[in-house]
């Protein structure tokens, strides 16, 4: 019959002897389960005293052997603040419902308990407890949320926690007729101190300012950095007058120089302060009028304290509320690059495009950069923005490349960014990452950015000339003109202004200024472009008087790169590809803008 057969037979033998080996077996397994399983196990009886110990308990509880604990009430190993809770849970259990919980024990552990009703066929005679050690666990737990929660540098909060209590204070607040201030604190020129000590030099003072806000301000007030440089205070029952002299004892303690290393670096700031807190007031609203006076306070020649003036204006706190919204714009991707074409005024084909940034805004939709660079340039956003625009656009240019169409890309900097050091390397990188040359992008500056610190800008602009990339002075011709920045500075072109632009066909004397300017140029070996050109009257003039390029809306305005016009190929070297426009009509006329 075979060996399977036999098995079969001795299988009826185990199962025909009930009451014998069957019963032994499952008992002994069940036991050897007990004592040796990962996770440590009692046994309760109906009065919540430890009847048996198994697995790791030993391990789990120290100080407690299997002896020690057997007859003791679950809850006595439990600290006597927690004592209560776990009888209730108990009761539950014996109520025939599975319940969890966590306590305390020696060595700063924490245990995980599961009460687990235990039945036969006559009901519930006891409970089962499984303990497990999650001390690891709720470190981890602990550990991220203090990360999400303070700021790791300093230890400080974070915005959000500060924000978050900010709230509680005002309705605390409001409910108690107390009064309240928020202070909103900006180091002065820390932008260049990390310049010019380097980043770990930064951190450092941004660590020794956390610890003098800790050390100058009451039990029972809040501190908080906000991002970057920036720092907020929350001052529970205080006014204006208090308030005031907390900022100006933190202004004092700022004095006293910060060592980094072989440098003693001295330290100032502008303090913005919001008082009360009336009915339509929410958090953020009064840490925005805090904000707003403290750049009140960095225009009043910083190192100071300023109060906020209720008498500014909806949109002094419009323009607040665009900064606090900027770094979460960029951080969700908001920020789009528009692109409007460069034309030649001799064929009438764009052979470039200037990159401007847009704003797709969640409440107030495409706002353009006049609605927001000027607080983008106010709080430093404007250079990751800058560069979020430089890296886009170049990738653009390269997917017209790709399609055998080559156009050169116009890019704006705005003074801030005119002054980062690293500009020219990262103006490399971002061409090297589309796969373009130095040839193929051309930066434009405003006048009045250059004529802030010619010298400087000029050795600037002289490493991004050596590696080849263009340079164009941008709104030339306006108010604050200098013939001498043409000769100083490196340049491969001029746009001369939109205002002289629009006055061109009323204005016999501005048609001269912008002829003489163009000769000028001319001589000097640069290219002209005219912005702003918004009729067909200004684009005649201007081609009569030899302006070489134009662009404004008469012949486009700038647009997303998927709606550009279509684009035609050539074969004439840089100029074999060109985008083409739409014939303009003799009538066409649009608002300027950016």
């Amino acid at each position: 019959m075979g060996p399977y057969a036999t098995g079969r037979r001795k299988e009826r033998q185990v199962r025909s002897t009930a009451g014998g080996e069957a019963k032994p077996l499952r008992e002994q397994r069940y036991r050897e389960l007990f004592r040796y399983a990962p996770e440590g196990l009692l046994s309760l009886d109906m009065e919540g005293r430890v009847l048996e110990v198994g697995g790791s308990c030993g391990e789990l509880l120290p100080g407690h052997h299997a002896e020690d604990l057997r007859g003791i009430h679950l809850s006595q190993l439990a600290p006597s603040g927690e004592a209560g809770e776990v009888s209730r849970a108990l009761r539950h259990a014996f109520g025939g419902n599975l319940q969890e919980m966590e306590i305390s024990c020696a060595g700063g552990r924490r245990l995980h308990l599961t009460l687990v009703p235990a039945r036969t066929g006559e009901g519930i005679v006891g409970v089962s407890v499984v303990v497990r050690d999650v001390t690891g666990r709720r470190a981890l737990e602990e550990q991220l949320l203090r990360e999400a929660l303070m700021d790791p540098l300093t230890g400080l909060l974070n915005r959000t926690l500060f924000v978050d209590r900010l709230e509680h204070a005002v309705h605390r607040a409001r409910a108690r007729g107390e009064g309240l201030a928020v202070l909103f604190m900006d180091l002065d020129g820390f932008k260049e101190i990390n310049d010019s000590s380097g980043h770990e030099a930064g951190d450092k003072v941004l660590r020794e300012v956390a610890r003098r806000l800790r050390r100058g301000l009451r039990p029972g007030d809040t501190a908080a950095r906000l991002g970057g440089d920036e720092f907020g205070i929350l001052l529970e029952d205080s006014r204006a007058p208090e308030a005031l002299r907390v900022a100006r004892r933190l202004l004092e303690d700022l004095r006293e120089p910060v060592a980094t290393g072989t440098d003693r670096l001295h330290l100032s700031a502008s303090v913005g302060i919001a008082t009360g807190c009336p009915e339509e007031c929410s958090a953020l609203h009064l840490l925005r009028k805090a904000d707003l006076a403290m750049y009140r306070a960095k225009q009043g020649g910083k190192n100071r304290c300023e109060v906020f003036d209720p008498a500014a204006t909806p949109r002094d706190l419009e323009q607040a509320g665009i900064r606090e919204a900027l770094e979460r714009a960029m951080s969700q991707g908001e920020f789009t690059v528009h692109y409007q074409p460069i034309v030649s005024l001799k064929s009438g084909r764009p052979v470039a495009v200037e990159a401007l940034a847009r704003w797709k805004h969640q409440h107030l939709g495409l706002m353009l950069p006049d609605q927001f660079i000027l607080s983008a340039e106010q709080t430093g956003m404007i250079v990751p923005l800058g560069q979020l625009v430089l890296e886009e656009a170049c990738r653009a240019v390269a997917r017209w490349r790709r399609r055998g169409k080559r156009l050169r890309l116009g890019i704006n900097l705005s003074p801030r960014e005119l002054w980062q050091q690293d500009l020219p390397e990262r103006v490399v990188g971002a061409l090297k990452r589309a796969g373009l040359g130095p040839e193929d992008l051309q930066l434009e500056l405003g006048e009045s950015a250059l004529l802030q610190e010619p010298e400087a800008a000029a050795g600037l602009l002289r490493r991004l000339e050596r590696i080849g990339v263009g340079v164009v002075v941008d709104d030339f011709g306006g108010d604050r003109s200098s013939l001498g920045l043409l000769k100083r500075l490196p340049r491969d072109g001029l746009k001369l202004d939109r205002s002289l632009i629009r006055s061109l066909e009323r204005s016999g004397e501005d048609a001269e200024i912008a002829r003489a300017l163009i000769d000028l140029a001319h001589r000097l070996g640069m290219q002209v472009t005219a912005k702003g050109v918004e009729t067909e009257e200004q684009a005649a003039l201007l081609r009569g008087m030899g302006c070489d390029l134009a662009q404004g809306h008469f012949f486009s305005p700038p647009l997303p790169e998927q709606d550009l016009p279509s684009v035609e190929g050539g074969s004439q070297g840089r100029k074999k590809s060109a985008l083409v426009l739409p014939r303009p009509s003799s009538t066409g006329h649009a608002p300027s803008g950016a």
